[in-house]
């Protein structure tokens, strides 16, 4: 339920809280809602209020709306016309033209411009004019949009110094220090030659740099050290880490080798064609294929199948020569077979092919059959 605002009988007989307003043609408003207390009827005198907090964080995101698109044009040119915008009490969203996304630092300065345009206590003062006049004062209207001869006008600063000048019927703060502070929490792309910027301004805002403040004590507590060094300190962190998983990976492959090597001393020859059908333990089904490659630099005709649990599951990789392949085999074909033996799917190229499946258990039988596999297969060709 929404806290819009309500309506309410003057004697107190019902009240409504008013969830959505809309117009569907000027000059009629249409409230939705829902029904709190009582039974409205038809001439019931009623009174109809806004929330006031509701109303006021509008007001703000919708002000700081604005000043973003004065800025925006600022950093990236007058080409950046506005696309659409979603005002909420809770956020704000804008949409602007513009053909690349904007950088880290692009929006730290459109922040801070926004911020500085917010603390300079611009004077916000509301007009009606005829759209002639106002588009010849510089009013900026949005494309597309239909006017009348008479317009709302929306001026920022003061007559002489006009920061913003926008045709516009929404509500708006009287000072734009009321906005309190704007923060960007997201920018992308909504299709081609479109951006969208999200924010937050007023209590939102506050309750965001809380939270985030809230998040840096913790985050220094806990490695004892003071913000302003916490990110040469999440560089050192980020090293160590990548370090460390350069040795783990190295230690996997080493590890891997004996394993293959081990395996290796096991392959034989299935109707003349050298062959190797293998199960070894690793956790990384890279690994499997690496293991491929060392079997066909040592075998360039051959064919290598090797097969591991990897996380509860069976995976196998099968790696076939291209003369062989010529003959008529399919290492595609192959892992396909063997995937069904351990309740899988797999498949691939003629020359490469990965699969598996959940029933880890019968993986030993699977690698076992593939060896008919094969000389089936080779029959076949002659």
């Amino acid at each position: 339920m929404s806290d819009t605002g309500y309506i309410a009988a003057t004697d107190g007989s019902w009240k409504v809280y008013v969830t959505e307003v809309v117009r569907p043609v000027t000059g009629l408003l249409v409230h939705y809602g829902e029904i709190q207390s009582g039974s409205p009827r038809e001439a019931d005198l009623a009174i109809a209020a806004v929330d006031s907090d509701h109303r006021r964080d509008t007001m703000r995101n919708h002000t700081a709306t604005h000043i973003l698109h004065r800025e925006l044009r600022n950093l990236v040119g007058e080409q950046a016309q506005q696309a659409g915008s979603f005002v909420a009490p809770e956020r704000l969203r804008f949409d602007f033209t513009h053909d690349s996304a904007l950088i880290q630092t692009e929006l730290s300065h459109l922040a801070h411009r926004v911020n500085e345009a917010i603390l300079a206590d611009h004077t916000i003062t509301i007009t009606h004019e005829q759209h002639d006049e106002a588009i010849t004062r510089g009013a900026t209207a949005l494309f597309g949009e239909k006017y009348g001869d008479i317009v709302r006008t929306v001026q920022i600063g003061a007559d002489d110094s006009i920061y913003s000048l926008e045709l516009c019927g929404g509500s708006h703060v009287t000072n734009t220090s009321e906005i309190g502070t704007f923060i960007i929490t997201a920018e992308g792309s909504v299709s081609a030659g479109t951006r969208r910027i999200e924010a937050l301004t007023g209590r939102k805002a506050l309750d965001y740099i809380e939270i985030s403040l809230d998040t840096l004590d913790s985050v220094c507590a806990q490695l004892q050290i003071a913000p302003d060094v916490l990110p040469e300190k999440i560089s050192q962190l980020l090293t160590a880490e990548t370090s460390a998983q350069k040795a783990r990976a190295d230690t996997d492959i080493h590890l891997a080798r004996s394993q293959f090597d081990t395996a290796l001393a096991a392959a034989t020859e299935v109707l003349g064609v050298p062959y190797l059908a293998a199960r070894v333990e690793v956790n990384d089904a890279n690994l499997l294929r690496k293991m491929t490659d060392w079997y066909q630099h040592d075998h360039p005709s051959g064919i290598v199948i090797i097969g591991s649990q990897i996380n509860s599951r069976a995976s196998v990789v099968a790696r076939v020569s291209m003369d062989l392949v010529k003959r008529g085999l399919h290492a595609g074909i192959l892992i396909a077979n063997i995937s069904k033996l351990v309740g899988g799917r797999g498949g691939g190229k003629p020359t490469l092919a990965q699969g598996g499946g959940k029933e880890a258990s019968r993986l030993d039988d699977a690698l076992a059959a593939a060896e008919e596999m094969v000389e089936r297969a080779l029959a076949e060709q002659g």
